[in-house]
Formats: C-alpha cells, sequence, structure tokens
C-alpha cells in the first residue's frame, strides 16, 4: 500500500477510476467521475453505493489510494505505447518497474511471476 493521506490530499490525488480505503476500516470510496466520489467494494463496484458526502465519516481520517492493478496482457500494451509497468511477485517479497530503460524486458524472471503477478501501470512514460 502507498502512504497515508489526509481527507484533502486523497481528494487531491484520486483519479477517475481509482479507489482508496480508510485506514483502520473496511469503507471504499472510487472517484466515478471528476466531480462524483460514491462508496464502493474494495474492487471499486459502486452498485448500490450512495454518493460521498464530506461527513464524520470522512472527514478527519487517513486514506491510501489502492493499486490499480491490470492484467499481464495490458501491461505488455501499455509497455509497448512506452509507458513504465511495475509488477509484484506472487510472493510479495519484491517487485520490478519495467521500462525502455530497463533492458532485456523479462531476462531472469520466471513464468509463474510473470503470469501470477500483480501489475500496474506507472505514471508517466520511460522515454
Amino acid at each position: 500500500m502507498s502512504e497515508w493521506l489526509t481527507t484533502g490530499q486523497m481528494i487531491d490525488k484520486l483519479k477517475v477510476g481509482e479507489v482508496a480505503k480508510r485506514k483502520n476500516s473496511d469503507l471504499h470510496i472510487k472517484k466515478v467521475t471528476s466531480s462524483i466520489h460514491k462508496f464502493c467494494t474494495e474492487d471499486g463496484d459502486v452498485s448500490g453505493f450512495r454518493e460521498v458526502t464530506l461527513d464524520g465519516m470522512i472527514v478527519g481520517h487517513k486514506w491510501t489510494i489502492l493499486p490499480n492493478y491490470v492484467s499481464f496482457e495490458d501491461a505488455m500494451k501499455a509497455l509497448k505505447e512506452g509507458k513504465k509497468v511495475k509488477v509484484i511477485y506472487p510472493n510479495g517479497e519484491h517487485d520490478h518497474i519495467y521500462g525502455k530503460q530497463s533492458g532485456v524486458l523479462l531476462t531472469g524472471t520466471i513464468w509463474d511471476e510473470l503470469f501470477e503477478g500483480k501489475w500496474t501501470v506507472e505514471d508517466g512514460d520511460d522515454k
């Protein structure tokens, strides 16, 4: 998980489609559009949940933005588009960022790590 943010920082940093989790709680928020935030499940399902209002459930708490995992296929497409991708290996002990500057893409990596790892597309290009 990333750093803990204040409510204001979380609102400023949360991008459309991303989910934030409240510290020491199962409460999750998803940014649905640029101006609408809804309560949701951890995987981002907003079905049946209401819009977020700035009340005691939200204000004064710490939040973290959950990683937006993508499939291996989507990670490879992003890599071909010149973006950086990150994999967290299944054992959770280490991760690796790949991009144009990282050399040969899959050297020293076993198949299970590639297909069972959790992939994210990182901000910024690797040009």
